[in-house]
């Protein structure tokens, strides 16, 4: 079956229109992770105190990235949810 999406091509593409971050590679990048990690568990609590929605899959997760990092985390998630559409469609392209 072929997939109708190029992913790969996708991913380079945009990495490569994003650019690099300036930061990434100074001490300013690893000095985020912990103030991120404490805000990821704080904006949980508020938004379960707002909304009454809890995580069935534990407690969230997140994780300080690059332009490159966060590309490759949302093609993957698109991947994922396009994934019942993508294998039809492909089914669709082989079959003629």
């Amino acid at each position: 079956m072929t997939d109708p999406i190029s992913w790969d091509l996708a991913e380079r593409i945009a990495v490569r229109v994003a650019g690099r971050e300036p930061f990434a590679d100074s001490y300013h990048y690893a000095s985020l992770e912990p103030d991120f990690a404490e805000f990821t568990a704080q904006a949980e609590d508020l938004v379960a105190a707002e909304t009454g929605l809890r995580s069935l899959s534990g407690p969230a997760r997140a994780r300080v990235t690059d332009r490159a990092g966060w590309i490759g985390a949302n093609l993957a998630s698109f991947r994922r949810l396009l994934k019942p559409i993508t294998e039809k469609l492909g089914q669709r392209m082989t079959s003629g």
